[in-house]
């Protein structure tokens, strides 16, 4: 029996590789300093404000325990995000917010903010699909005829949008009507619009002389100015209550035309009748 190797594995070959291999590793760490292990460079962009004591992620490139908890920390990376990203925090807990609705969902930071991809890669990539884009005021209902990514809209910044991005895009499609309606009024475009309706909901009907009260509240704006593209077009839509009601009024025209005598915008009952029109 040969016993002059009694550990077959320290051999003098798997000896010096060995050696090599953690020459290699001390090597690279001398000259790259934890860049042997780690998942790439942070993203660098600053911030207008320190969150955790840092303008970004790159200020703690080099402290993995600030984003990547301990095996029997009892902790989650979402957590981790959370104690510096405060606002989110307090985001949670109500799901009509951007990230409540998002979270509610399961998702985790990291299904929309990716990082370890580069000092200048965007940290924001979402999927259009899952994205809630109605808790931003803006929704993209009547945006879905072609595929389009968020830069589209928003550029590389996707925290941030320019109006002027809709009339670049819509003249495209139509500029003579674009140039007129630009003219009659502004690029501010989701002063009218939400992205429901070509409409919108946001236009302050009190300012005209006829407010949006009870049921009236409830219409979509081409049931009342169908087919309006200019200001002029919304004018000729007519205060009358007669213009809307006379078709389906049950009276028959007996009581006049002035619903509001009776009835309230809020519902045709209760209602108030005055007997002297009987009479």
């Amino acid at each position: 029996m040969n016993t002059n190797n009694r550990f077959g594995c320290l051999t003098p070959l798997a000896i010096v590789s060995a050696l090599v291999t953690l020459i290699v590793i001390a090597g690279s760490l001398l000259f790259t300093g934890s860049g042997l292990f780690t998942a790439g460079s942070l993203n660098a962009k600053r911030g207008d404000s320190a969150l955790g004591g840092v303008f970004s992620h790159a200020d703690i490139g080099n402290e993995c325990s600030r984003c990547h908890p301990g095996i029997f920390s009892g902790k989650t990376m979402d957590l981790m995000c959370l104690e510096c990203h405060t606002d989110v925090a307090a985001q949670k807990s109500d799901p009509a917010s951007l990230h409540g609705a998002l979270l509610k969902d399961g998702l985790t930071c990291r299904s929309c903010h990716p990082d370890h991809r580069g000092p200048n890669a965007p940290t924001t990539q979402m999927d259009m699909a899952i994205f809630p884009h109605n808790s931003t005021g803006f929704s993209l209902a009547s945006h879905n005829a072609k595929a389009f990514t968020c830069a589209d809209c928003h550029g590389a910044d996707i925290s941030t949008f320019a109006s002027s991005t809709c009339a670049d895009c819509h003249r495209k499609e139509n500029a003579v009507f674009m140039q007129a309606h630009s003219i009659e009024y502004g690029d501010t475009c989701l002063a009218c619009h939400d992205g429901v309706e070509s409409l919108g909901k946001k236009f302050n009907h009190a300012s005209t002389n006829f407010d949006l009260a009870g049921k009236h509240a409830e219409l979509r704006c081409a049931e009342c100015h169908n087919g309006a593209r200019a200001r002029a077009d919304f004018k000729t839509a007519t205060g009358a209550c007669a213009a809307c009601h006379q078709k389906d009024d049950p009276h028959n025209g007996q009581f006049g035309t002035e619903c509001g005598s009776c009835h309230s915008p809020k519902a045709w009952k209760p209602a108030t009748f005055d007997h002297n029109l009987a009479a």
